[in-house]
């Protein structure tokens, strides 16, 4: 017997976002997920920035990160910045990017993070996966 269709649900069951975020700052996005019993909670999905600076470039930071991400099943970016910093963009389940963001604040062998700052999302869309964009 299949389990009933529960509004907000996609077809894997895992919620789906109900709109983009407007301005800047931490967002955080709300969608219902149903129980296998159909009983209802509350997830919270947010959309978190980050600056990373210290010796992030050359060390495969990017590469570390974008694999720490999709390990997570968060969506985002990362990329190197002119500055010698990494900006991060990660999308998902609030506890998810909390625990990307300690990663990020540790960074791979050979990084010396010196400052991760949270800084406001750049309110454009993400991809479905994590990526390392220019």
């Amino acid at each position: 017997m299949r389990e009933p269709r529960i509004p907000g649900r996609d077809s894997r069951g895992t919620g789906k976002v109900a709109g983009a975020l407007a301005g800047g700052g931490r967002g955080i996005l709300r969608w219902p997920l149903g129980t296998a019993r159909g009983e209802h909670e509350r997830a919270v999905s947010e959309y978190r920035s980050f600056r990373i600076t210290g010796q992030v470039q050359g060390v495969g930071f990017r590469w570390w990160a974008r694999r720490q991400a999709r390990d997570l099943g968060l969506q985002g970016v990362v990329r190197n910045c002119p500055d010698g910093a990494v900006e991060v963009h990660a999308h998902g389940p609030a506890e998810t990017v909390e625990r990307f963001r300690r990663l990020l604040q540790q960074g791979p062998p050979g990084a010396l993070v010196a400052r991760l700052e949270e800084i406001a999302p750049p309110g454009q869309p993400l991809p479905d996966s994590f990526e390392i964009v220019p």
